[in-house]
């Protein structure tokens, strides 16, 4: 074959080439163009779903506090007439809740949602099911006009479980400060905190009498109008029972135990959901009228331990309650020695704690019971890494919580919530060993209360600090929510 010839059939194969290639070009264009649309018309729609979706939780979410917030106003229906209009309310709102969210979505068609609630012994449940469809551009082309989108997503409002709940107040001395820098400074600049001395105090902590001196007390700061950490906490726990006494599903649903503590436990009121008794019992509450210190140790481990249950309970009822332990405290922990006539604070009798009396002469009294907290390596709440150790001046001691103690609460199966209430900074007029004192709190029991304090705590969620009257108010409320499920939370 000639040269020529070769040529000329290369020629035809190459167009015969060109020709099969446009073909699988046009046929691959096609399958490219219909897997791009097809991506496209399913990111629409996914994205239709996930916005539904959450649309959805919020709605889920929305009747569940609907229902806890009609339950929980004032009313003259039958308790049978209440749940039916709580739980219509908790339907509307769920409904117009998901409608106002899903309007914008585009191109979202033939939207339907189910809301459904119930409201039972253990306590709300609502249920939001939607579905619709997504006009599908590519898709229709291949067979598939729509995608179809639905869900259903769940919420429970808790406040069901039945409580035994114990509430450990401090009203040791030191929760006798100022509650604010105004209050602290202003009782610094009254001589008449003090009236022996003729000089003002941040602390309202003197008894009334000692050894026949007459002291200026927690009443006396009344009277000036002077606002306590004591009345701070008093009042945050009224808020919090005011909140139990709103939303309990039924009225025994919730019983409180009140006790107040400094290096003893004092019981303010037994187990009882007579919420007028606890708030009579409360409005006595005071700053402890003996000076023996405060003993976390013996106070928590040995004396509310042993008046918890030996086992907590479910929480599915009135005889099978879940027990919890709520500690409201500064977390400052201090030993207070005798003071001998003869001036000395040699220790000579251990064997007992000594409560202070108004017939003794001004001095410290020993607690025998109290334990020093060895020192202790703790991570910030700003991230740093530090050792602390108890403040000791001879036979003074100032210590943080040893979060081990807890674990006495803990393992009888109670659930433990803290509130730290943080000591507010004192004002000018302190110097000395106040005020080195102060200064070991902040640097070291307040810079390492997430390893002490949080550590004593069940959940990071049952920790809670705050400084300022409102915000101790709200985090207790917040504390007594999530112990007590009151918080609506997705569960599907």
């Amino acid at each position: 074959m000639s040269l020529i010839s070769h040529s000329g059939l290369l020629r035809r194969f190459a167009r015969n080439q060109r020709g099969n290639t446009a073909a699988f070009f046009a046929v691959g264009s096609l399958a490219l163009f219909g897997a791009v649309g097809g991506a496209v018309d399913y990111s629409r729609g996914n994205s239709a779903q996930t916005r539904a979706t959450a649309a959805a939780d919020a709605a889920a979410l929305a009747g569940v506090q609907a229902v806890k917030a009609y339950l929980s106003a004032p009313s003259n229906l039958s308790a049978d007439a209440k749940l039916s209009k709580a739980r219509d309310a908790g339907q509307d709102a769920a409904k117009k809740h998901f409608l106002v969210a899903t309007a914008d979505i585009k191109p979202l068609k033939n939207l339907t949602v189910d809301p459904k609630v119930v409201i039972a012994s253990q306590g709300v449940t609502s249920t939001v099911s939607f579905s619709g469809e997504v006009p599908m551009s590519i898709g229709a082309m291949l067979g598939k006009s729509t995608f179809q989108i639905k869900n259903t997503v769940i919420a429970n409002g808790g406040g069901g479980q039945y409580l035994d709940v114990h509430v450990v107040m401090d009203h040791s001395a030191s929760m006798g400060v100022g509650a604010t820098l105004t209050d602290i400074n202003a009782m610094l600049a009254d001589p008449g905190m003090f009236p022996l001395g003729g000089y003002g105090c941040a602390f309202a902590c003197h008894v009334g009498q000692e050894g026949g001196y007459i002291y200026n007390s927690d009443d006396y700061a009344k009277t000036k109008g002077y606002t306590l950490r004591i009345d701070v906490l008093k009042s945050a726990v009224q808020s919090m029972l005011a909140l139990a006494d709103g939303t309990k599903i039924n009225a025994s649903q919730y019983q409180f135990s009140l006790y107040a503590f400094a290096n003893r436990l004092t019981v303010m009121k037994t187990a009882t959901t007579d919420y007028a008794g606890l708030n009579s019992a409360l409005s006595g509450l005071r700053l402890t009228q003996t000076d023996g210190g405060t003993n976390f140790g013996y106070v928590l481990g040995t004396e509310v331990a042993g008046k918890i249950p030996a086992v907590s309970g479910t929480g599915s009822s009135a005889t099978d309650r879940k027990t919890v332990v709520v500690l409201v405290t500064d977390g400052v922990e201090n030993s207070l020695d005798r003071y001998h006539a003869d001036g000395s604070y040699t220790v000579t009798d251990p064997s007992k704690v000594v409560d202070w009396t108004s017939d003794k002469f001004w001095g410290h009294y020993l607690d025998a019971n109290f334990t020093v907290f060895p020192s202790w390596t703790y991570t910030a709440f700003n991230g740093s890494t530090a050792t602390a150790a108890p403040y000791n001046d001879g036979d003074f001691k100032v210590q943080a919580l040893n979060p081990a103690i807890c674990d006495k609460l803990k393992s009888k199966g109670a659930t433990v919530a803290v509130l730290y209430v943080i000591p507010s900074a004192p004002g000018s007029g302190y110097t000395g060993m106040y005020s080195e004192i102060f200064n070991y709190i902040t640097t070291e029991i307040q810079a390492g209360a997430n390893s002490t304090l949080a550590r004593c705590a069940s959940d990071p969620t049952l920790f809670a600090k705050a400084n300022s009257p409102a915000e101790i108010t709200t985090a207790l409320k917040t504390l007594f929510e999530t112990f007590a499920g009151g918080k609506a939370r997705l569960t599907k």
